[in-house]
């Protein structure tokens, strides 16, 4: 693409690889999370949900990210403990996520 930031690998885990300000923004760290997690690289995914949550630690999206990641890796008390952290929040900043609809149990 000419005029873009993008350099030749056109793939967004590439792209955010080759970030010159070493992936530091909390979109781009969800975005890449979620693309490892699509790719079943759960550690990846967890290590970009914790790097997000560091910056934007009242993102209540990502700790439903992150709680799906967690218990892909068979972490079912993380997962728990960032399902809590959503409900604590939500009376402050209510979450409506399609992922509601693809979770079992999701806030029971």
């Amino acid at each position: 693409m000419t005029g873009s930031r993008r350099q030749s690998n056109s793939s967004p885990i590439g792209y955010i690889n080759n970030d010159p300000n070493g992936c530091g923004s909390v979109h781009a760290l969800t975005n890449r999370g979620l693309a490892y997690l699509n790719d079943d690289d759960i550690s990846r995914a967890l290590a970009d949900f914790d790097a997000a949550l560091k910056r934007a630690p009242d993102a209540s999206d990502l700790y439903s990210f992150r709680s799906i990641a967690r218990r892909q890796a068979s972490d079912e008390a993380g997962a728990k403990a960032d399902e809590a952290m959503i409900r604590a929040a939500a009376p402050r900043r209510p979450v409506v996520s399609p992922l509601r609809l693809m979770v079992p149990g999701w806030l029971a």
